[in-house]
């Protein structure tokens, strides 16, 4: 018997065509799929409540899921961290640099505006205007004092 051209490649398309039937059998049995626009089914929707328990039983400790529910603390609530505080007042310095030199108030630096005011950036105008724009925007700006400030303190 010849096994010709036609034949290998229709051994080929049942091979390929297993493999995708094998996959998506696998998909079907590890996720839930959705139909594309339509929600979940009501049973989905529908919260998954712990039974109560009666007198004298101890309640579950439920889904992992419930923990989570109480409110996150704020990052400069917790003991001992000193050094986020210290970074927005910082980033509000900034800010307010920023804001002071920028004149016109279109909310970028130009060439004009960093004249004489901010010596390192009119020499490096080009490398701190990031993007290319001709203008110093208040990210690139806070990039760089950023930049610099990490410098600072790698020196001392």
């Amino acid at each position: 018997m010849k096994s010709g051209p036609g034949w290998r490649w229709a051994g080929i398309a049942a091979v390929l065509l297993v493999a995708v039937l094998g996959v998506s059998e696998w998909n079907k049995r590890t996720a839930q799929t959705v139909a594309p626009g339509a929600g979940p089914s009501p049973e989905a929707q529908a919260p998954q409540s712990a039974p109560k328990p009666t007198a004298g039983e101890q309640p579950s400790a439920g889904p992992r899921s419930e923990s989570r529910a109480r409110p996150e603390r704020e990052r400069a609530d917790r003991p001992g961290d000193t050094q986020r505080p210290a970074l927005e007042e910082y980033h509000h310095n900034v800010q307010q640099e920023f804001r002071s030199a920028d004149r016109n108030g279109d909310g970028f630096l130009s060439r004009e505006e960093v004249k004489g005011r901010f010596t390192f950036i009119e020499r490096e105008f080009g490398r701190v205007d990031a993007d290319g724009d001709g203008r110093v925007s208040a990210d690139e700006f806070w990039q760089l004092r950023r930049f610099q400030a990490q410098q600072k303190l790698r020196k001392q």
